[in-house]
């Protein structure tokens, strides 16, 4: 499912991404997670939710219309050919979904031993939770 070149074209949505500050619909976690996924596989599992949320408010609501971030990210990412994996075995750019308190999930991507995302100024690294779910792309 990677395409040939996909780790500079990952090296270059991260890149591009380390000092941006968090935006809805923009740059949060859906949106770089999706980034990441277009980057390696030339797919977009946030095709057609783009541009449809601009605050808290709107990304939720599309959010709960999808059963919360992980039903979106387990349903879209399966559409394009991903499979769930054990979070032990995510590999660089895979996706993972880890609780978060008053969010229900957050979507990061693997990334060496730790997971990144979004944060209020530029991405955010994390040690790899337990209890996750992940997604080979």
């Amino acid at each position: 499912m990677r395409v040939a070149d996909w780790e500079p074209r990952l090296s270059e949505v991260i890149e591009g991404a380390r000092d941006k500050p968090f935006k809805w619909g923009v740059h949060d976690c859906c949106i770089f997670a999706a980034d990441c996924v277009l980057a390696i596989s030339g797919k977009d599992p946030m095709e057609g939710l783009r541009g449809q949320y601009s605050d808290r408010r709107s990304a939720l609501e599309i959010l709960n219309e999808h059963g919360g971030p992980d039903a979106l990210f387990d349903a879209r990412l399966k559409r394009i050919g991903a499979q769930e994996i054990m979070p032990a075995y995510a590999q660089r750019g895979d996706v993972i979904s880890m609780a978060q308190e008053n969010a229900g999930a957050r979507i990061m991507v693997a990334y060496r031993s730790f997971v990144i995302g979004p944060g209020d100024n530029g991405l955010l690294r994390k040690d790899r939770p337990s209890g996750a779910r992940a997604w080979h792309i």
